[in-house]
Parts: C-alpha cells; sequence; structure tokens
C-alpha cells in the first residue's frame, strides 16, 4: 500500500486527515534532512566527555567533608556512581 491509498484510508477511518505526529514519513524526512547536524552535535559532546569527567573528578577531591557527605547521601542515588566517588575520594584518582 503505498503512502497516498494509506491516508485514503484514514480519512476513510476516521473522518479526517492524519495528524503529522501520526505520518512516520514526516519524521524520516526530518531525520534525513538533519542527520548530518545531528551527528555533528554527538560528536562534540561526546569529544567534550573527558573533560566533564575530569572536571568532577577534580571537584569530588577538593569537596570538604561533609559537602561530599552531604553529596553522596542526597545527589548520589545510584550504587554504582557512589562506589566510583568513594574511589575517587579515597585514591586520589590517580589511576583512574
Amino acid at each position: 500500500m503505498n503512502h497516498r491509498q494509506w491516508k485514503k484510508n484514514y480519512k476513510k477511518k476516521y473522518g479526517y486527515n492524519p495528524p503529522t505526529d501520526k505520518d512516520a514519513r514526516a519524521a524520516m524526512k526530518y531525520l534525513r534532512k538533519n542527520i548530518d547536524s545531528i551527528i555533528d552535535v554527538m560528536q562534540s559532546v561526546i569529544k567534550q566527555l573527558p573533560g566533564a569527567i575530569e572536571k568532577v573528578k577534580q571537584k569530588i577531591r577538593e569537596m570538604s567533608d561533609e559537602e561530599f557527605a552531604t553529596f553522596l547521601n542526597e545527589k548520589v542515588e545510584d550504587a554504582g556512581a557512589k562506589a566510583m566517588a568513594l574511589k575517587i575520594r579515597m585514591s586520589g584518582g590517580d589511576k583512574d
């Protein structure tokens, strides 16, 4: 069934043309049109991750004991993230 037939059947069944959010073709057209810019943004974010991770490690190392305790108890919910923060804090993060 081609797109024209699908649209015609939709109108016959529901009494109105399909909304644009139901049309996957519009989403695919948008992706095809903007895929290069999406890839560029993703690459720039990925390139910035190591620097951001280093900033977080440095901030964890420089926190006072009270700030670190508050950070662990209130801000970090994931057990793995807590373990990583403790490892960075205890080892100084030089080996990470």
